[in-house]
């Protein structure tokens, strides 16, 4: 499996796990505090937004290494 379909793969599953997590402790919070929905719901956006943000470099760099692999296997 090509180090792209691996980087696409880690994404999705580390989104899934996030909306789980954000899904459970938002269950868990209750209505105990109405701060408390709000926090987790900042920061498991905050988390999920960066993640997103990296994953195009991700996908880049996989990408690059994939080309020089592929160079390096022709070559031998």
């Amino acid at each position: 499996m090509s180090r792209r379909k691996r980087v696409i793969i880690a994404v999705i599953v580390l989104e899934v796990l996030f909306a789980l997590g954000w899904a459970w402790l938002s269950h868990s919070a209750g209505y105990s505090k109405p701060e408390a929905q709000r926090a987790i719901g900042e920061v498991f956006g905050m988390a999920m937004g960066i993640l997103l943000g990296i994953s195009p470099l991700l996908y880049l760099f996989a990408r690059s290494n994939d080309r020089r692999a592929e160079q390096r296997a022709g070559k031998l």
